[in-house]
């Protein structure tokens, strides 16, 4: 357990500082990952808000099982 522990601190860092050069690939490969993920959301998302809105986009609200339909009127209760 030692032996991993300072294998971790061992293999953090040389201690010498590069000057920075342009950008890594890791740091480009993050950036597009991130630029899928939002693009992906968006997306789903536009989807889904748009499954909630008719053809002619009113939007369209899901009646309970007890409401009445609006095109039926409702019985008289007396």
């Amino acid at each position: 357990m030692r032996a991993l522990l300072v294998l971790a601190v061992e293999s953090g860092h040389s201690g010498v500082a590069h000057p920075l050069t342009g950008y890594e690939v890791s740091d480009v490969a993050l950036f597009v990952f991130a630029a899928i993920a939002v693009w992906q959301v968006r997306r789903a998302l536009r989807k889904r808000f748009a499954k909630a809105r008719g053809l002619d986009g009113a939007v369209v609200r899901k009646r309970s099982l007890n409401e009445t339909p609006p095109n039926e009127v409702p019985p008289n209760k007396d």
